[in-house]
């Protein structure tokens, strides 16, 4: 193994369940540390597909502008 630096960059992680895939969640958030990001919130929902406009939908959308602003975050990464 080796060290990674850390980036600094703090992550709010949006998975959106389309399928039945948690194990999509675990990959994202391995992905997110191993580069050296800190996971500050993670956002998640369920739709049976993604939104045309939002991917997530304009509620999840809203919550996702409050987890920026209240944890601060440098980053978003879409599952």
């Amino acid at each position: 193994m080796f060290d990674r630096p850390e980036s600094g960059e703090r992550a709010v992680l949006v998975h959106i369940n389309l399928y039945d895939a948690q194990e999509d969640l675990n990959e994202l958030k391995e992905l997110a540390s191993s580069a050296g990001a800190e996971v500050v919130h993670v956002l998640t929902g369920s739709r049976k597909y993604p939104d045309a406009k939002y991917f997530i939908g304009s509620g999840k959308l809203e919550e996702l502008k409050a987890a920026i602003e209240e944890t601060e975050a440098d980053l978003v990464l879409f599952n």
